[in-house]
């Protein structure tokens, strides 16, 4: 007979893209942490720039980066901005992609968002 605590003690094991698609998250909010941590007043100016964008407009990040008077030190504070803003349900992904036009991008699938 089975003791039905034995549950508790070994629960079920998830399935192995499961359990990479969860540490590639955490990989990817540490990595968002320790690009926002010493650029905080940035990541704010740049979070008041995407809440300005007008409600219903599609963008990708090129369309914030052509507004910034301000350029961090390190390009990928702008995805905790993003990131910050999506949480918060400020913007909402399309599910499309669009080709950036910056030349540091070289051309690479940008997400598309919506202004909510």
């Amino acid at each position: 007979m089975t003791d039905p605590g034995d549950q508790n003690i070994h629960p079920p094991k998830p399935r192995c893209e499961e359990t990479l698609e969860l540490f590639g998250e955490q990989l990817r909010d540490e990595a968002i942490r320790a690009v926002e941590a010493p650029r905080k007043d940035w990541v704010a100016y740049a979070y008041d720039m995407i809440c300005a964008i007008p409600p219903g407009t599609e963008f990708v990040s090129d369309y914030v980066w052509a507004r910034m008077d301000e350029q961090p030190d390190e390009p990928r504070a702008l995805g905790a901005a993003m990131m910050k803003a999506s949480r918060g349900g400020v913007i909402e992904e399309t599910g499309r992609y669009i080709k950036s036009k910056r030349p540091a991008c070289h051309a690479r699938p940008c997400k598309q968002w919506r202004k909510t």
